[in-house]
């Protein structure tokens, strides 16, 4: 008796452990986005699932994707699978994509633009200056052609926030086209 109660909660126990999976539809932007995490700023892909895939709105993620290696300049369409591992020793369980599938990968035209922030309230994504160049959080390298030195005054004012409009070059870089700021 005492043997098949020892079993019967081994039994629970592993089936309480037992990771469930979902697949979803996802779709990747060309560009990452800045955002700000309880770990600090950082750059976190720009997807869209759910009943947004096919619109304009994009969120940031920072759920890595198992088997994907992301390329700026591209719009993904990806299959993954959604693996909710619950901890039996914990309120919360976690989640982790695995990429199942590319469905499509579609490159941008040249001189799209984008915007990102370089600075919210008090959180500067860029780092650099005008002497040694400019990059967002050492992950991507910012052309500013003609407005370093106005990049350079925006982010030592007291602008609480400030974007810039961006192009994707084929390097990987960005191209500053404009900056606003309040």
């Amino acid at each position: 008796m005492k043997f098949l109660l020892k079993t019967l909660l081994v039994l629970i126990i592993f089936s309480s452990c037992e990771k469930q999976e979902e697949q979803l539809k996802i779709r990747v932007n060309y560009y990452k986005q800045t955002i700000s995490t309880a770990k600090g700023p950082t750059m976190a892909l720009s997807v869209q699932s759910g009943t947004d895939l096919g619109t304009a709105n994009w969120s940031p993620s920072t759920t890595k994707i198992a088997g994907f290696l992301y390329e700026p300049g591209y719009i993904y369409e990806l299959l993954v699978s959604t693996q909710t591992i619950e901890n039996p020793y914990s309120e919360f369980g976690s989640t982790a994509y695995v990429l199942k599938q590319i469905v499509s990968r579609t490159k941008i035209e040249n001189n799209t633009t984008f915007s990102l922030d370089l600075k919210s309230e008090n959180v500067k994504y860029l780092k650099g200056d005008v002497s040694k160049g400019f990059n967002i959080l050492d992950e991507v390298n910012i052309d500013c052609n003609n407005l370093c030195d106005d990049l350079a005054s925006a982010i030592q004012s007291n602008a609480k926030h400030i974007r810039g409009e961006f192009a994707l070059k084929d390097d990987g870089s960005i191209k500053l086209i404009s900056i606003t700021n309040d």
